[in-house]
């Protein structure tokens, strides 16, 4: 592509001759990446500096082809998926685990996962990383310098995957049995063509997979957050039965990059966008007060087509959106940008029973995780707007449970619940947990846990 050769020793610039020989023998064959990049003296040489420095780490060889693939998918360079195969398989690496790699799932060796995640992290946060983020990786096992080895990786892989995505050299021969194919229209977010009720768009956004069970559950987050809320409640969960996948809202943690419109119908789409990515034909779904009301939006577009199996709403906001009074508005426009202000919300949120130390993390997390035209689309859409005109449509009869934070605002209560879920749909259950306020799956996990597990295991609870 645009007129690059594809050098060999003869061929190429003199600064680049010794170099690009020594590699022909040492791997056998003129790699078309090395020929394209011998067009520069300086990026072949640098290449092959920081490459080796990589191969210098303490990682094992499984580790390092699994940091350079987890790059090169999230890149979706095709010619590094397919070299790194290749070199995978020659390392041993199980094939189990790299069919996984190749398609982006999560893999069953827990190392191996942790250390996949937050490469991928790494990527798509461009570096911006958070404490949870830096602690998952090193509760792993992993050191301090292996997490600064994995940015070698990804300065690596970041350089062969550009020149690839520029010049498009052929697949060498070498490579060609592991010959792969993005699913991606856009290259930092790859998908398959969906195939199921037209719930279409150019972008997934970013997920996390955790289990291995046969029912499929989509979790999402809520406004002052993202999917790392749900650390602490995921080793309570049943990965055995259950697939549970933590959607982040577009315009929030890994799909911060991805632009509007930030709206209740297009996270709608986004959603039924990614069970169809990852196969899903039915499945459950959880929401978490903004995306409580999403999820019930869901369940809305589903009639008649029946993919919803079950839902959850912890802590949800209703169909018609909060009870939020013009004072309240005002509070919630200021938590947007505010530190002190956001500070205020999340003690409010929890019945004011929680350190200052607390506030000041999840205040960081919520400023840092989403940009603020998501943040100020998605407040109009949980605060303003008022969807329970969609109730005329049709009966809704999938069961469903409410699970409220005894500490939480009036708006998130029992009183307001009984006005509109219980009065909105045949088929709800409720449960309040005494000792929560909003956020149950950082207040009491181990509770939140085992209600999510029950109400998704029990056969008794059926549609009506």
């Amino acid at each position: 592509m645009y007129g690059f050769d594809t050098h060999t020793p003869d061929s190429a610039p003199a600064e680049s001759k010794d170099l690009l020989q020594t590699l022909t023998k040492r791997y056998g064959f003129t790699a078309n990446l090395h020929g394209v990049m011998a067009e520069s003296p300086s990026m072949l040489s640098a290449y092959e500096d920081i490459y080796g420095a990589f191969m210098n780490t303490d990682f094992t060889a499984v580790e390092q082809q699994l940091v350079l693939l987890t790059v090169s998918f999230e890149h979706a360079c095709a010619y590094c998926m397919a070299a790194h195969s290749t070199v995978a398989q020659m390392a041993q690496m199980p094939e189990t685990e790299l069919e996984r790699l190749r398609n982006g799932t999560s893999l069953s060796d827990p190392r191996l996962e942790a250390l996949r995640v937050f490469t991928r992290t790494v990527v798509n946060k461009r570096g911006s990383l958070d404490e949870a983020d830096v602690n998952a990786f090193l509760e792993a096992g992993f050191t301090r310098s292996q997490l600064l080895d994995v940015i070698v990786g990804v300065a690596t892989k970041t350089m062969s995957n550009y020149v690839n995505h520029i010049v498009s050299p052929a697949l060498d021969e070498a490579f060609s049995s592991n010959a792969w194919e993005s699913e991606s229209t856009s290259p930092n977010q790859p998908q398959r063509a969906p195939d199921m009720n037209q719930h279409t768009t150019t972008d997934i956004v970013g997920h996390v997979t955790i289990g291995n069970g046969d029912r499929k559950v989509l979790v999402m987050h809520d406004w002052m957050g993202d999917i790392e809320n749900y650390r602490p409640v995921i080793p309570y969960l049943n990965l055995v039965d259950c697939t549970f996948t933590f959607m982040d809202i577009r315009g929030y943690g890994l799909s911060s990059g991805l632009g509007g419109p930030y709206n209740g119908d297009q996270a709608v789409l986004d959603a039924f966008n990614l069970a169809d990515h990852l196969g899903w034909e039915r499945f459950s779904v959880i929401g978490h007060s903004m995306s409580g009301l999403i999820a019930q939006l869901m369940v809305m577009d589903d009639r008649g087509r029946e993919r919803i199996e079950r839902m959850i709403g912890i802590t949800p906001v209703s169909l018609d959106g909060y009870p939020a009074t013009k004072d309240d508005q005002e509070f919630f426009d200021a938590a947007i940008m505010s530190e002190s202000v956001s500070e205020l919300a999340f003690s409010a949120l929890t019945g004011s029973r929680h350190t200052a130390e607390w506030m000041r993390v999840k205040t960081n997390r919520h400023l840092g995780t989403a940009n603020r035209e998501a943040l100020e689309g998605f407040k109009q859409m949980w605060v303003a707007d008022d969807f329970s005109d969609r109730l005329a449509s049709g009966p809704v009869s999938i069961p469903m449970l409410v699970i409220g934070g005894r500490q939480d605002l009036p708006g998130f209560q029992e009183d307001h619940f009984m006005k509109t879920f219980d009065k909105w749909y045949p088929n709800v259950s409720f449960q309040y947990i005494t000792d929560a306020g909003h956020y149950p799956m950082q207040e009491t996990p181990v509770y939140l846990a085992s209600l999510i597990n029950a109400f998704l295991s029990d056969d008794s609870v059926v549609q009506t």
